[in-house]
């Protein structure tokens, strides 16, 4: 039980880290404020047809189970936690 609720605790904190404005979902935004903190570089996310803003298209996209262009919290979890679709952040 106790690692159980351990697991919870970390997903959630998780996706805490990169739901940057708190709304309960990520954003490509959110995603690239959370790596610019992270990496200490910018992400270039205006420019449409840049290799920053096709590399967090695509994170979303692998996440995104609703088609919503957002991840939230179950999508998250789904992806980590489904071994054939487990990712690096």
């Amino acid at each position: 039980m106790c690692f159980l609720l351990y697991n919870v605790l970390s997903f959630y904190r998780l996706f805490q880290t990169y739901d940057f404005d708190s709304d309960g979902r990520i954003s490509i935004y959110d995603l690239k404020m959370a790596l610019e903190v992270q990496h200490g570089r910018t992400y270039d996310v205006d420019n449409t047809r840049g290799e920053d803003y096709s590399l967090l298209v695509k994170w979303i996209r692998q996440r995104d189970t609703t088609n919503t262009g957002y991840v939230n919290y179950d999508d998250f979890v789904k992806h980590y936690t489904t071994p054939s679709s487990r990712g690096v952040l």
